[in-house]
């Protein structure tokens, strides 16, 4: 496993654990969509890349069939990736 496929893995972990306050729906796309907020599907690895995209287009359809707006699940999971920065970088090393 790549280092980008681990850190997606635990990202999404931290989103599972984070993301209760959210409908369920919401909380699914915003789990789809962590990767493109966080690495913006440039991670040099052309499958992972790929599967980011895919993943960032099943969140917005995902979504838009829930009627919840792509910018909302955006917002939210760039709110999870940042709580998920700050807590790593508040451990010691």
């Amino acid at each position: 496993m790549s280092e980008f496929a681990e850190v997606i893995e635990e990202l999404r972990a931290f989103a599972t654990r984070n993301s209760m306050i959210l409908s369920p729906e919401l909380a699914r796309a915003v789990w789809l969509a962590i990767p493109s907020v966080r690495f913006g599907g440039d991670v040099f690895d052309a499958e992972l890349n790929r599967q980011i995209r895919l993943d960032r287009l099943a969140a917005e359809e995902y979504a838009g069939y829930h009627g919840i707006k792509a910018d909302r699940v955006e917002h939210e999971a760039d709110f999870i990736v940042g709580l998920y920065l700050m807590e790593r970088d508040a451990q010691p090393a």
